[in-house]
């Protein structure tokens, strides 16, 4: 006698089976989708703390470079008349130490770990498009700048290096004889320093320039990565 097959059975089992295994796929997906949820938040984060650190420093930059040009202003002015009053030439060397601040293309660095770890990690695509495309112009932004300032490095600084002695970086050696700073001073005008002044002057105002575009910017990113953590 032929055994007659539970065909309903079998099919509300088989229907189990396939169940579980689409909801083990649903419940796999959704833990993803949390895990990638939380790491996208993470990043956001960080990437916030590298462009407030950013934020910072470029905003701690501008009054720097306000004294540096000022000081080039005022030096600038000294050899196109020249004073030999010991005041006036005291504050002469104060003024070309004072303008070697940011003499070179240090100190114009975003902090990029977290950008570049994303870049590495090949985990890029956790964040939104918006977001991916702000950051990207942002540190192309920064290193455009930083080549360009480095690439309009002048010869002002190693000039000032070897012309006044100093107590600190940017401060002259104290006690100088008065007879040496008027030597000094002669020298300055007796050699090619109004052409280095006025192209390390040139060069502050470019740096300016590009410190208030990248600190736009950084302030855009970051409007854009706490807008990205809230939602």
């Amino acid at each position: 006698m032929t055994k007659q097959i539970p065909w309903l059975r079998v099919l509300l089992e088989g229907l189990v089976i396939v169940s579980s295994i689409l909801l083990a796929f649903g419940i796999d997906a959704w833990w993803e989708n949390v895990k990638d949820g939380r790491s996208e938040a993470a990043y956001l984060s960080r990437l916030e703390a590298d462009l407030r650190v950013d934020l910072s420093e470029w905003d701690g930059q501008g009054p720097v470079l306000s004294l540096k040009q000022a000081a080039l202003d005022r030096a600038l002015s000294w050899i196109q008349a020249p004073d030999e009053a010991p005041q006036a030439i005291d504050q002469l060397l104060e003024d070309l130490a004072q303008g070697t601040i940011f003499a070179y293309e240090g100190g114009f660095v975003a902090q990029s770990a977290t950008f570049d770890e994303l870049i590495s990690s090949g985990t890029l695509g956790l964040l939104s498009p918006e977001v991916r495309t702000a950051l990207q112009n942002y540190y192309r932004l920064v290193e455009t700048h930083r080549a360009r300032l480095a690439a309009r490095q002048t010869g002002f600084a190693p000039a000032m290096y070897g012309l006044i002695p100093r107590e600190s970086e940017f401060i002259v050696l104290e006690g100088l004889d008065e007879s040496y700073k008027a030597r000094v001073a002669e020298q300055i005008l007796t050699s090619n320093i109004e052409a280095l002044v006025i192209a390390e002057r040139n060069r502050g105002r470019a740096r300016q320039g590009a410190i208030e575009t990248v600190l736009e910017q950084a302030q855009a990113v970051v409007d854009l990565l706490v807008a990205g953590r809230s939602k």
